[in-house]
């Protein structure tokens, strides 16, 4: 049960990054530009929760702070394996030049 709750989870991050990266690939954007732009995010986030982590209070208030402060920071990592795994994924797939023209023509 906790495996197919995991997959559960998992699978619109990865549904996510896959669009992602098909997006990057039909808008001619380098490979890495996506991705930062969501790592970007991922560290705000995670030294907004630095920020926030008590040493003073209710043992549930620090530990709820320390424990949000490593979810976060181990988003970052688990963002950058889901991005390997994106671009294995979907690195070589075609975008077809109409759509290619479309983008450009709407671009100009």
């Amino acid at each position: 049960m906790a495996a197919l709750l995991i997959f559960k989870i998992l699978i619109p991050f990865f549904i996510l990054s896959a669009i992602f990266g098909v997006a990057g690939r039909a808008l001619d954007l380098p490979p890495f530009s996506l991705f930062l732009l969501v790592l970007s995010t991922t560290d705000v986030m995670t030294l907004n929760f630095f920020f926030l982590v008590r040493d003073d209070g209710s043992w549930l208030e620090i530990g709820t702070s320390i424990s949000h402060f490593c979810i976060s920071s181990g988003f970052v990592v688990f963002t950058t394996v889901l991005f390997c795994i994106s671009h294995l994924m979907v690195g070589h797939v075609l975008v077809p030049s109409s759509v290619m023209s479309r983008v450009q023509k709407k671009a100009t």
